[in-house]
């Protein structure tokens, strides 16, 4: 791994702003247990890091980032889509060379009919299993179905970034939104924010045009977000898949005119979202599903806003023994980072 000046000076040397997000964020009251119960599931169906290391999805805290996500929702339900979160993450790298995995649980079967199967390898029947915990509690079939069709676009969008990477060729903004549409990961929340909440919502938010843009506009706020929160680290393993890259590479921005730029689209991006939804709760008001759809439109706010403080309190941006210090902005320096980052 390059360490040499030039490059410290590339990634070492911007004003991180803090991200505008209007809605405070917010975590589930129930998320210590629901960590608790996500690490005895990850330790018990998981398989096991040589050395005894902690397991990955531990030691990133992946149960945080569903409970600031979705903070309204039934405890049960959350613990088990930070379970689903936790194993499809396990599954992302194993999925290029083993995608067989993933169509094996993910394709048209009915590998749901079971919890295991006699030939399952250890990360396919914790796989399995949770799909099966997920379809056997969905408030209906058309939301688990609309959930592995989420999960599905995910790793089919992961798929196509590999091959730009292995392409070698930087590509330009619109590109990189379009594509981070579906590799983002986000969708599959949208989606989870009526499973948690036990409801069927799909006539309202696969058809209203403004509750479709609300999403949109998520996928693009948490892209945004990440790409920002991500760059010191991706920029080790030239990552063209982002917006900072893509304004860098392809439109000719420096570091901090990328930021500033990407900045502010996330201003405008807050500041419609905030409005769509105001309008979108008028509309509803008296619908018969009464305070959980719209605690289902307040959870999208919510992942925006949870994701922005999951990304400062994550060691997964930020390196091995991280601990966020309460600042929302700073400076990054060669002198303030760890270059490049001891991964967790």
């Amino acid at each position: 791994m390059n360490t040499s000046a030039p490059h410290r000076e590339l990634v070492a040397d911007y004003d991180l702003p803090q991200m505008p997000c209007t809605t405070p964020p917010r975590i589930h009251p129930y998320y210590p247990h629901i960590r608790a119960l996500h690490a005895e599931w990850v330790n018990r169906h998981l398989p096991r890091k040589p050395g005894g290391a902690l397991p990955r999805a531990i030691a990133h805290i992946d149960p945080m980032w569903d409970a600031m996500f979705l903070p309204f929702g039934d405890t049960e339900r959350l613990f088990h889509h930070a379970c689903l979160t936790s194993t499809n993450i396990e599954l992302d790298d194993t999925a290029i060379a083993h995608r067989d995995r993933f169509d094996a649980v993910l394709g048209d079967t009915a590998f749901v009919e079971a919890e295991s199967a006699a030939n399952d390898d250890p990360y396919t029947r914790a796989y399995r299993l949770i799909w099966h915990t997920i379809r056997t509690t969905a408030p209906s079939e058309r939301v688990y179905r609309r959930m592995r069709m989420a999960w599905r676009s995910w790793i089919d969008a992961a798929l196509v970034e590999n091959e730009i990477r292995a392409a070698g060729k930087p590509i330009d903004l619109d590109a990189v939104l379009r594509l981070r549409q579906e590799s983002v990961c986000m969708r599959t929340y949208f989606v989870g924010s009526e499973y948690v909440l036990n409801i069927d919502a799909g006539d309202i938010t696969t058809t209203d045009p403004e509750v479709l843009r609300a999403i949109e506009i998520g996928i693009t706020h948490v892209t945004l977000t990440n790409d920002i929160y991500s760059y010191r680290k991706e920029y080790f393993f030239n990552d063209p898949i982002s917006a900072i890259f893509a304004l860098r590479n392809a439109h000719g921005q420096g570091l901090q005119q990328a930021i500033d730029t990407v900045y502010g689209m996330l201003a405008a991006l807050d500041r419609e979202q905030a409005d769509l939804l105001e309008r979108v709760h008028a509309r509803y008001a008296g619908h018969p599903l009464g305070e959980r759809l719209h605690q289902c439109f307040d959870n999208y706010r919510a992942i925006s806003s949870g994701h922005v403080q999951a990304c400062l309190e994550t060691p997964r941006y930020n390196g091995r023994g991280y601990v966020w210090d309460g600042m929302r902005s700073r400076r990054v320096t060669v002198q303030s980072e760890r270059l490049p980052l001891e991964t967790v």
